[in-house]
């Protein structure tokens, strides 16, 4: 993968909060789905933990690099892990998506 944090420095938070809950939920449904292995909670886990630590940051200054970094590696681990599939908190963010016409990150932090 091809992470590099100055592409993400014009993100508006809005767009840095919805985008970062998505990696979010995607570490955590991966942490919790029934087909998850080990390798893929090592994953899990380091997101989750990476962008609890990062993503306030990331929102609240988009030129703090350390933070937009950091987000993109939490979000690359959330990727890797999704190995495991997607659960109902994306399938069910979906519905609301195309419903409300909210972004996806949007129904998935509301959830």
């Amino acid at each position: 993968a091809l992470l590099d944090p100055l592409m993400t420095v014009s993100m508006p938070p809005k767009l840095t909060a919805s985008t970062g809950f998505d990696a979010l939920i995607h570490g955590i449904e991966a942490y919790y789905h029934r087909y998850k292995m080990p390798q893929t909670d090592l994953y899990a886990i380091s997101a989750i933990k990476r962008i609890f630590k990062y993503l306030g940051r990331a929102i609240a200054n988009g030129r703090d690099i350390e933070a937009r970094e950091q987000m993109l590696l939490g979000a690359m681990e959330a990727g890797f892990a999704m190995n495991t599939g997607c659960a109902l908190i994306h399938s069910s963010g979906l519905q609301l998506t195309s419903k409300f016409g909210l972004s996806h990150g949007e129904t998935l932090a509301i959830m």
